[in-house]
Formats: C-alpha cells, structure tokens, sequence
C-alpha cells in the first residue's frame, strides 16, 4: 500500500510539477491556506443563492448553449478526480495501519497533528472540489433544466460542512468524505454517460447509493459525536458533531424523499393504469 501510494505521489511529482513539499508538509491553517478563511465558502454561497437565479431570469427567452462536450468532460472529470482522491485516501489510512495505529483511532480518533500533511491535503482537496461542483447547477440553469430544493441546498450546504470538518479537524470526517468521493465517481460517470446519450439504467441505483452513504455517515457522525461528548475518545470539537449530524440527516430526508416522490410515485402511477386497463 505504502509502495502504491508513493509511486502515485512520484508520478505527480514528475509529471504533474507539483512541488514535493506539498505532500510532505501540507498544514491547513484558517486565513493562511487558500480559500480557508469563513468569508470564501459564505460568499460562494451568496453568490451561488443569487447568481443561480438570475441567470435562470437571463437564460428564459434564450435557447441553451451547445453544452453536450463541455458536460461529458466535466462529469468525467469529477469522476475520475473522486476515484483518484479516495483511493489515496483510502491509501493514506492503510499506511497508519502499517505503523501500528488501531481501527478505532483510525475511526474517529486521529489527532489534529496526525491528520496533517498528506490526509489534510486530500481533505482539502476534496474542499476545493466543492467549489467546482457548483457548475453542476449552472449547467442546469443553462439548459433550462428544473433546480430542486434538494439540488439547490445540497451544493452550498456540502461546501459549508466541507469547510467546518477541515477547520475542526474532525477525527471521522475521513468516512464521509470516502463514502462521497465513492458516490461521486459513479454518479459522475453516469452523468458523463447520459452527457453521452448513451443509456444506462443506473440512475435509481445512484439514489440508492446516495441514501445508503447517509445512514452509514450518520452511524458515524452520531456515534463520533457521542463518543466525542461522553467518553472524549474521538476528536473533534461538539460543533462540528452538531451541525455535521443536523446536515446529514437533513440530506437522508431529502433524498428519501427524492426517491420516494421520483421512483415510488412513477410506479404507483404505473400499477394505477395497469389496473384500469
């Protein structure tokens, strides 16, 4: 695992020109790392809150621009960008292994100095990536696309717990961020295809997914949270447990609630026209 996961860093030493000491010495300090003071995500979600509608306004008697190749990179991209940045992660925890560290404090329980350098810098990675993703709705907008509420609060809300996690340095926040990363590549990669027009009959396996990684995450955050309250064994502080849990199970009702109203009501609509016929 060690092995894998410094041929992969040499590789984007060498032909990515990253500087070597990112990997090495990487500390996300708040107001010294790029983008890490509180004003950066609440302006991009100012902005997002703002500017989505007006250009929903701009875009009405306007036909869509050609988006299709634009789109199909931009899912694969995110894609294969998920994938590479769990693997690592995933690389990363297994290397703790190596040195001697128990699956608990693997868990929840890794310090703030323990979780600097490499993990901290995936971490962030993947806080960065959530700027990015706000394209996803900007896309919509263009394409005169509907944007739901779960659509529209998801994004912002997932950049603002991304955030918090980093400056609180919770212990647990590497099982969310995986189980994301995780959903995201396929998610992605279904959005490509469909960018593609190529068909697959994926997309409510997809929302599956995304409800399964929430109750994992809030068997987690809770029990972290718990642990953290209680017994003082994970780290973390008790407002990252608070408003992380309060996120989650808001996103676990909300795509309940997507699934039930997008896949149950469909069939029931179905079994009501088979019956009158």
């Amino acid at each position: 695992m060690s092995q894998l996961k410094t041929q992969i860093i040499d590789g984007l030493i060498t032909y990515g020109g990253f500087d070597p000491n990112l990997f090495t010495s990487f500390s996300f300090e708040v107001d010294k790392t790029p983008l890490s003071s509180i004003k950066y995500p609440l302006i991009a979600v100012f902005l997002y809150c703002l500017g989505i509608p007006m250009l929903q306004r701009f875009m009405r008697n306007r036909q869509p621009p050609p988006l299709k190749y634009l789109m199909i990179l931009h899912n694969l991209f995110l894609s294969v960008a998920s994938f590479f940045v769990a693997l690592l992660i995933i690389l990363e925890l297994m290397s703790f292994r190596e040195k001697g560290y128990q699956w608990f404090t693997l868990f929840c329980a890794l310090n703030y100095q323990e979780q600097q350098k490499f993990l901290t810098l995936l971490y962030y990675v993947n806080y960065l990536l959530k700027y990015y993703e706000f394209v996803d709705t900007i896309f919509l907008a263009l394409k005169h696309k509907p944007i739901g509420f779960l659509h529209a609060y998801h994004h912002p809300a997932t950049l603002v717990l991304t955030w918090g996690q980093l400056v609180d340095a919770t212990g647990v926040q590497w099982l969310i961020i995986l189980l994301n990363l995780c959903v995201h590549c396929v998610m992605y990669f279904y959005y490509g295809l469909a960018a593609m027009k190529i068909e697959v009959p994926f997309k409510k396996i997809v929302t599956i997914l995304q409800i399964v990684q929430f109750i994992i995450d809030l068997f987690a955050a809770y029990g972290a949270w718990g642990s953290h309250y209680f017994r003082g064994v994970c780290f973390g502080t008790a407002r990252a447990g608070a408003i992380g849990s309060f996120i989650l199970t808001s996103y676990l009702y909300l795509f309940i609630d997507f699934y039930d109203s997008t896949y149950n009501s469909k069939d029931k609509k179905v079994t009501k026209i088979l019956k009158e016929d």
